[in-house]
């Protein structure tokens, strides 16, 4: 029954003619709307232009003359440097070998007043 209510175009598979007069009309005034826009395209801003200008490079100035030679001192010896601030000198060795600790045969000064160890 649906095919008996519809138009003839769709029965024919053809465009109606009122549906082709809508989309050449359709076209037409979007082609003309593009061209219209194109036509009108905004003028850039005139603005003044920045000048710029290179100056010529000053001529590099003469070196200074040389001064006069003064008579040559005897070289010094080279001095010792200072200690370094926060540190000992190293100590002397007081054993036979190189290590820093005293000779057992020797007993401090202060032994005696210390208590004895514990345990003992």
């Amino acid at each position: 029954m649906a095919h008996a209510v519809s138009a003839s175009s769709f029965r024919s598979d053809h465009m109606s003619p009122w549906a082709l007069t809508l989309a050449i009309l359709l076209h037409g005034l979007v082609g003309l709307a593009l061209w219209w826009l194109s036509q009108e395209q905004p003028h850039p801003p005139t603005e003044q232009a920045i000048e710029v200008s290179f100056e010529q490079p000053k001529p590099p100035e003469p070196p200074p003359p040389p001064p006069q030679k003064a008579p040559e001192k005897a070289p010094q010896p080279p001095q010792a440097m200072p200690p370094i601030e926060g540190l000992r000198p190293p100590a002397a060795i007081t054993a036979d070998k190189p290590t820093q600790a005293p000779p057992k045969g020797d007993q401090p000064k202060d032994a005696a007043l210390a208590p004895p160890p514990p345990g003992a």
